[in-house]
């Protein structure tokens, strides 16, 4: 298993240290990490040299931003490469539309509607 781990720095990867403990305990995990701060960020040429040390039928689980999907389907494509890519789609970037909204919140409207309130007592407004 191959794992690409891309960080900022060492000092803003918080689990790197882990990682690479795990990565020195078990042989089975081949460990690469690009670090932007040394100016290692995953390259398509540098993506092809990691693929092609790969079995060609190799799947690739992803989280990444959108323009690394795409650069990782390239680089497969390019490889001849026939496993496949898994990957979920994120977005944090507040463009998500009402029905999603209402999707995601909808047990939490649900739980409100029922909800009855009642009031004891009186209640003093102060200007």
């Amino acid at each position: 298993m191959t794992l690409i781990f891309g960080i900022r720095s060492r000092e803003s990867a918080g689990a790197i240290r882990d990682l690479e403990r795990h990565a020195r305990r078990l042989p089975q995990l081949n460990l690469i990490v690009l670090s932007d701060d040394r100016n290692e960020g995953l390259t398509l040429p540098r993506l092809l040299q990691i693929i092609g040390d790969m079995s060609e039928d190799t799947q690739v689980y992803l989280c990444g931003p959108q323009g690394l999907k795409n650069m990782i389907g390239r680089a497969w494509a390019m490889a001849n490469m026939s496993g496949l890519i898994y990957s979920e789609h994120f977005d944090f970037r507040g463009t998500y539309g009402m029905e999603h909204l209402n999707y995601i919140f909808r047990p939490i409207l649900d739980a409100v509607r029922n909800i009855k309130l009642t009031f004891t007592g009186s209640v003093v407004a102060s200007s």
